[in-house]
């Protein structure tokens, strides 16, 4: 496969991938993703229009004002648009979840193939094994004290609801004639890829990350980092209390 864009190179003449970035970026970065911000990021009058008409909230559109415009809008499940052995480190971010477990491993693989040799792959993902303990201690403690059965309700949320949500969340938090809008374009959270459709704890990732060639696999937290410079970009570190709580963060190198 041959290169589909041009690659930006950081001043020490490293190659980043980010995939899946939604909002989270930085312009240094190569940044690829396929949400509807990603569209209109490269469509400035178009995303001013909606912006007139109402489609489109000023808490949106300031937030579209910040991203890369360079961004890549590109569907992952057709594979990753790069020739092999181009980047030196990739940064996954609450997207492996989205697919299932058979596009997910094939796209491990392919981060394998476009990574340079010693290239690292971090990724983040929702940590099943923290979920699960946090569903038996809450539920524990909701039996010893039925005033806590709020904080139960919240952990049986955070397994559930984006594995059975209908509608994509950001759509559901605007105002009706905007909601119907979207849902007529956008589908369902299944259709629009929002929805879970597979889940990881450290055991079973590392397993699947050595299966297409990952080594020296570790597990991390939100702070730490084999990535030269990594938290200069905060990514892992704007991440809400909750979401480092809950989420996995695990890297391997390519080393061959």
């Amino acid at each position: 496969m041959r290169n589909k864009f041009t690659i930006k190179k950081l001043d020490d003449g490293r190659a980043l991938l980010n995939l899946g970035c939604g909002t989270t970026m930085d312009h240094k970065w190569n940044n690829i993703d396929f949400s509807p911000y990603a569209f209109l990021v490269r469509h400035k009058a178009l995303a001013f229009f909606t912006r007139k008409l109402g489609l489109l909230s000023d808490q949106r559109f300031e937030r579209l004002s910040g991203l890369d415009p360079n961004i890549i809008r590109w569907d992952l499940k057709r594979g990753i648009p790069f020739a092999n052995d181009q980047f030196d480190a990739i940064y996954t971010s609450n997207l492996l979840e989205h697919f299932d477990l058979q596009n997910a491993i094939s796209l491990l693989e392919e981060c394998h193939r476009v990574l340079r040799k010693d290239g690292i792959l971090r990724i983040v993902v929702p940590d099943l094994e923290t979920l699960v303990r946090n569903y038996v201690d809450t539920l524990n403690n909701a039996k010893k004290d039925s005033k806590k059965i709020n904080i139960h309700l919240r952990a049986i949320d955070n397994i559930f609801e984006q594995i059975i949500r209908v509608e994509p969340y950001g759509t559901s938090r605007q105002q009706r004639f905007v909601r119907f809008i979207e849902n007529l374009l956008r589908r369902n959270a299944q259709s629009s890829g929002e929805a879970h459709r597979w889940m990881y704890d450290s055991v079973s990732l590392i397993n699947y990350l050595n299966k297409v060639g990952f080594k020296k696999i570790v597990v991390c937290n939100y702070r730490t980092s084999n990535i030269n410079d990594f938290n200069s970009y905060k990514f892992d570190l704007k991440l809400s209390h909750s979401e480092r709580d809950l989420s996995l963060f695990i890297e391997g190198i390519k080393n061959e």
